[in-house]
């Protein structure tokens, strides 16, 4: 159940309070937080809203609270203050993230926006009470910048938002691709192939872009574009009124990208969609090759050879697609969760969390300090020291 920031706590049930900077209605929220903890009878209180371009902050559900959830990218320098606050509190904290924001490559879009959020993000993975992800990969990647507890909690999918007959029989063939414009370099993959294939089959076959049409699609007449939807909720409902035949997940192999979780094998599963994947971690993790998804190498070749192969074999397609279902409604949707999965938040609860509280530029490295001291010190030498030496007063 999510309650308003200011709703009262129920005696009986249990109440977690979330930091995000991404809003309750988006994906991450309802896949991470939402839907599960409210499937567990917690009570959720979002804690962050945004009204045009300034934040509000609600410390005083986080006091009323059982548990303190801050989520992915929340910490920055704007929220240090409510960070600070927050863990003043008497309060089990736990941090919680599906990505890797300590390593995002360059040639990811956010890159530089995201850079800024690291120190801060260090600072809660050492002052928060257990850390929580999403992948076994991502678990690993931060066990190098905290010694605090990191537990997986894996993706589920909400059957009743995402579920769709596998049977999309229709006249034209047509190929998905979806996600924002953070996604440009791994689209680079597909590019050539795709539009060999729109070539090749020219008239029977689209590309349908949801939420971002790279440049050398935009005059293609294969190909059209659905915008980008902030709602979840909507994002699910547009899927399955799609025909679509096959979608296309290719992902560069980052450090970044490999500590992803396979959400977008169980979105499309469970909607009926067959798909084809890189071939690195998130999905041969979980895919079996030719059978519950196409699994490739990140060549032109392979990614043509994948998709021309579904397109003169639909049944194989549907094959895909009817087991890729199943497999899902079988092992993640919410209902399938094993009665311990939340006991780590459980336990947490009602136990004591006093924490020593360090001013904000503390938490910055020493080679940021030091980077720092080097430019003042440049700055100081060239414009006003050089006025002191013995040369310049003769």
């Amino acid at each position: 159940m999510l309650t308003s920031c200011k709703q009262s706590k129920s005696d009986q049930q249990k109440v977690a309070a979330v930091f995000s900077l991404n809003p309750r209605t988006h994906a991450c929220p309802i896949i991470r937080i939402i839907n599960p903890l409210s499937a567990n009878e917690w009570r959720v209180h979002w804690c962050a809203e945004k009204n045009k371009s300034s934040w509000s902050f609600d410390l005083e559900s986080a006091k009323k609270s059982d548990i303190i959830i801050i989520q992915r990218h929340f910490p920055s320098a704007f929220t240090t203050t409510i960070l600070k606050n927050l863990l003043k509190l008497n309060k089990p904290i736990i941090y919680e993230t599906d990505d890797l924001f300590l390593k995002v490559p360059k040639s990811h879009a956010s890159h530089e926006s995201l850079k800024m959020h690291r120190p801060y993000i260090k600072w809660i993975i050492k002052s928060a009470d257990i850390i929580v992800t999403s992948t076994e990969t991502l678990k690993i990647a931060l066990k190098k910048y905290t010694t605090k507890p990191i537990h997986v909690l894996k993706n589920t999918i909400d059957e009743s938002l995402f579920f769709s007959s596998p049977d999309k029989k229709t006249s034209d063939f047509n190929i998905l691709i979806a996600g924002t414009s953070t996604h440009q370099s791994d689209w680079e993959i597909i590019k050539a192939p795709l539009l060999k294939i729109l070539q090749v089959h020219q008239g029977n076959v689209n590309a349908i872009f949801f939420g971002d049409l790279p440049s050398s699609f935009q005059n293609n007449s294969s190909s059209r574009l659905i915008e980008f939807q902030d709602s979840y909720k909507q994002y699910a409902h547009t899927l399955k009124s799609l025909s679509i035949q096959v979608a296309l997940v290719p992902l560069e192999e980052t450090s970044f990208n490999n500590c992803k979780s396979n959400i977008k094998w169980l979105e499309y599963s469970m909607a009926g969609i067959p798909g084809i994947y890189s071939n690195i971690t998130p999905y041969n993790s979980c895919i079996r090759n030719e059978e519950t998804g196409l699994l490739v190498d990140n060549t032109e070749t392979a990614w043509f050879n994948a998709i021309d192969s579904l397109l003169k074999n639909p049944e194989h397609a549907n094959n895909i697609a009817i087991n890729s279902q199943t497999t899902v409604l079988d092992e993640y949707t919410i209902k399938k969760l094993p009665q311990n999965y939340f006991s780590l938040f459980d336990n947490l609860i009602g136990k004591g969390h006093k924490r020593k509280v360090r001013h904000e530029l503390s938490i910055l490295p020493t080679l940021m300090r030091k980077k720092i001291l080097f430019i003042v010190s440049t700055f100081l030498n060239k414009h006003f020291f050089w006025r002191l030496k013995p040369d310049h007063r003769k």
